[in-house]
């Protein structure tokens, strides 16, 4: 599949959630709270990847509620399986130059695990942040905390497309 056919797909189906642009969700910000507590990070996002931009469903510790998808940290989670860490923002070529790390709020610690819409396309990421680089990265306990956290996304956007069917009949 070419980057293109994937965005395309990719905003299909995030579309298709219904999830882009909605209010603050309890299930969302409680996902953020625990991510930033177990990991110990000041920082902590749901975010959604659409053609154009990164939108935060929810967020803590971070100002903006979204950034051009070239500034998008969360678009290298998406081609993984899993999680992606960086343990140091300044010393990846991939994120090195990013806005978000050369300017405020100067990240320097990234770690995101990738979320998928019900029909199985990466949209997103659960996500954690820090000012701070961390060479040790997460520990065993932080990352499968991290991907269960994913996972309870997943199960909520799962939820919203069953509660849509039995809506429409």
């Amino acid at each position: 599949m070419t980057q293109a056919q994937s965005r395309d797909a990719r905003v299909r189906s995030l579309t298709a959630t219904g999830i882009l642009d909605t209010q603050a969700e309890t299930a969302f910000d409680d996902v953020v709270r625990m991510a930033a507590l177990v990991c110990e990070t000041p920082i902590a996002v749901v975010s959604f990847v659409d053609a154009d931009r990164q939108w935060f469903k929810a967020r803590i510790g971070l100002e903006v509620s979204e950034t051009p998808v070239e500034m998008a940290i969360c678009r290298h989670v998406l081609a993984c399986e899993g999680l992606e860490v960086f343990p140091d923002l300044t010393a990846d070529a991939r994120t090195s130059d990013n806005p978000l790390v050369i300017e405020a709020p100067s990240l320097r610690f990234y770690a995101g695990a990738r979320v998928d819409s019900p029909d199985g396309v990466p949209i997103g990421s659960v996500a954690v942040m820090d000012t701070a680089a961390r060479p040790q990265g997460l520990t065993a306990a932080q990352t499968e905390t991290l991907l269960a956290l994913a996972r309870q996304v997943m199960a909520q956007l799962a939820l919203r497309a069953q509660a849509a069917r039995l809506k429409d009949g």
